[in-house]
Order: C-alpha cells, then sequence, then structure tokens
C-alpha cells in the first residue's frame, strides 16, 4: 500500500516546478491527483506524465484568485473523485527585486492576491469537503516569511501570511480533525525562478545556508508528502523548513547589486 493510498489531492500551481513533482510524487503513493493551473498546456502535460507512470489524474483550469474558479475546482474534484483528501496550496508569484520605495505601488498587490488571497480562497472551499475526510492542507510558503530580504519586502510579506493562516486554520479545522502545515522552501533552481533570476543568482544562493546548495522540486514534494501522510498525525501548524539550513545564517551575499539597483538620492549606503 502506498502512504497515500486511495487519496484525492488538489494540487494547485501543479503545471511545474514544485506542484508538478508533488503531483508524480504522490500519485506514485496512490493518490489521485487534481492538477490544478492556470496555464492549460503544462497543467495538461503534468497529468500526461503521471498517467503515463500509471497514476490517475485531472485537469482543472484555476485562477486561485477568484472566488467563482476555486469554488469550480473543489466541485470537479468532488463531480469526478467523490471526496477530497488533501489540498496542496502551491501556487505562488515571486520576482520583484527592488526595495520598498523604489517598487511602483501597482507591483504589490499581485503578491497578496495570488500568495494570500489564493491559499484562502482554496481552503475557504474545500473546508467542507476537507472536515467530512479529516483531510491535510499543505501551504507552500517560503524562508522569506522568516527572514528580512534585499528586495523581498512584497513577497516576504506575503509569504508570512501564508504563516498566519497556517496557524489560524490548524486551529479552526483542527476542532474536526483537519491539520494545516507549512513547507517553507529556500531558493530552487526551478524552470520559473532560472527564468526569472537567472543562474548567476542562484550559485550566490549557495552561499546563503550551511550546506551551499539549492533545495530541489523533490525535497519540497517529499516534505509536503510527510505533511500530507499519515506519517505526520501528531503535526498541525508546522513550519517544515526545507531550507538547507539558510535560517541560521545571515549572508548578504546579493548586497553589491541590489545597491546598484536601490539608490537614494543624497544618501550614502552605511556598509
Amino acid at each position: 500500500m502506498g502512504r497515500l493510498e486511495e487519496k484525492v489531492a488538489i494540487i494547485t500551481g501543479a503545471g511545474g516546478g514544485f506542484g508538478r513533482r508533488m503531483a508524480e510524487i504522490f500519485s506514485q503513493e496512490g493518490c489521485k491527483i487534481v492538477v490544478a493551473d492556470f496555464d492549460v498546456e503544462n497543467g495538461k502535460k503534468t497529468v500526461e506524465k503521471v498517467k503515463e507512470a500509471g497514476g490517475d489524474a485531472l485537469f482543472v483550469q484555476v485562477d486561485v484568485t477568484d472566488d467563482a474558479s476555486t469554488k469550480n475546482m473543489v466541485a470537479k474534484t468532488i463531480e469526478a473523485y467523490g471526496k477530497l483528501d488533501i489540498l496542496v496550496n502551491n501556487a505562488g508569484k515571486q520576482g520583484v527585486k527592488k526595495d520598498i520605495a523604489h517598487m511602483e505601488v501597482e507591483e504589490m498587490m499581485p503578491y497578496l492576491y495570488v500568495n494570500v488571497r489564493g491559499p484562502w480562497l482554496c481552503i475557504h472551499h474545500a473546508a467542507p469537503e476537507l472536515v467530512k475526510t479529516k483531510g491535510k492542507i499543505v501551504n507552500i510558503a517560503s524562508i522569506a516569511a522568516l527572514q528580512g530580504s534585499y528586495g523581498g519586502t512584497a513577497y516576504g510579506v506575503s509569504k508570512g501570511a501564508v504563516l498566519s493562516l497556517t496557524y489560524a486554520i490548524a486551529n479552526e479545522l483542527g476542532l474536526y480533525g483537519v491539520r494545516c502545515n507549512s513547507v517553507l522552501p529556500y531558493s530552487a533552481a526551478t524552470p520559473e525562478t532560472l527564468r526569472l533570476l537567472g543562474e548567476e543568482f542562484h550559485e550566490l544562493r549557495k552561499s546563503g545556508n550551511p550546506l551551499h546548495q539549492l533545495c530541489t522540486a523533490d525535497d519540497v514534494a517529499y516534505a509536503s508528502l510527510f505533511l500530507a501522510s499519515d506519517e505526520s498525525r501528531s503535526c498541525t501548524g508546522l513550519n517544515l523548513l526545507c531550507d538547507c539550513g539558510a535560517h541560521v545564517r545571515s549572508c548578504p551575499f546579493d548586497l553589491q547589486d541590489f545597491k546598484k539597483n536601490n539608490v537614494y538620492e543624497g544618501a550614502t549606503p552605511l556598509y
């Protein structure tokens, strides 16, 4: 028997990166997968990969910031599989590397919509089904929720809110046996982060943790698998750090570039 035998999971943002590996690995453990993504082409590619490996999956297009769309995602899951055991809130937004004064005001809101409103809406609509199965919720947060970073005000704030959401839901739905935990990755060389930040940035990131390495999509997927399985039956409200030890080291590895890109007239950095 697999660790998720006969379970049903919705994984948002499963068209690539962390989400695709979660879909593949959860499926290998016997789980039926709802691949939920805004990107139709890549979402369907994930479904193909799961099915080619002998798994059971379907694609549902979703905009996690939209109330009706997230409600439809849950309804399609119940229509296809009759229940919901696991919700993984993986869809997210990243990318801006400007400080708070140099960001455009309109750049802030997409982070709050995708990274905060998105998980909230998904849980809002999934909760009535999860209480029936004593289900599990896994929120993908970030080490940025715990550490200040250069140019990370929008992203860090949004992921900090994910931790607060995790605590609140662990309490509220814990009354009905539902567990809610979060995974906090460090930088990972996924196709999306490489596109946004580049190879050089990821090499610099290695200097920011004791293991001098980046986490991988597999690392995050297996951490999520643990939290979605009964092996973590005593864990709720947990923030599982998947960060190669970055939380124990302060290393301003990208400081020089940051200072060049964020200049204040008449002011000189102290260091």
